[in-house]
């Protein structure tokens, strides 16, 4: 079964690659698609991983990962229901939370960008600039 992607993520990674052309990056934007990584019996695939710097994205839809900035912690999402059980808010963080714990445990090192839909529709070239900073600083400091 082929995982859905966003158009919005997928418009933000393409633009951290035109930067970085000779970066070996996981994404299903490229030959090498999404980088999974194997824990606990648990398998993440990376929304972006920059193996060269080390450095991974995550795009977090805020419907789909409910933006504590539009939902309280006892909201319960449409789609939660049809899953058989049902999940609050809190229940998605701490999901959340884990998954980037669990990740930190598998890829010693890396840097963790957390980036919300609604953060990157209101100010896309601001978004864009600051991971590049994050990205480029990696590379000036030899942190690769």
């Amino acid at each position: 079964m082929i995982k859905p992607t966003s158009k919005i993520a997928d418009e933000l990674f393409k633009q951290i690659m035109s930067f970085f052309p000779n970066h070996i990056i996981w994404t299903h934007l490229s030959k090498l698609r999404e980088k999974r990584i194997f824990y606990n019996n648990s398998v993440y695939s990376l929304d972006f991983y920059d193996e060269t710097t080390n450095t991974i994205i995550e795009f977090y839809g805020d419907y789909w990962h409910m933006n504590p900035k539009k939902y309280k912690e006892n909201d319960i999402p449409d789609f939660a229901v049809s899953y058989g059980k049902i999940y609050k808010a809190k229940d998605i963080w701490e999901h959340d939370t884990q998954r980037i714990n669990n990740i930190k445990k598998t890829i010693l090192n890396a840097s963790i960008i957390i980036i919300w839909e609604s953060e990157y529709i209101s100010n896309k070239e601001t978004c864009i600039n600051d991971i590049v900073k994050k990205i480029n600083k990696k590379l000036k400091n030899n942190i690769i």
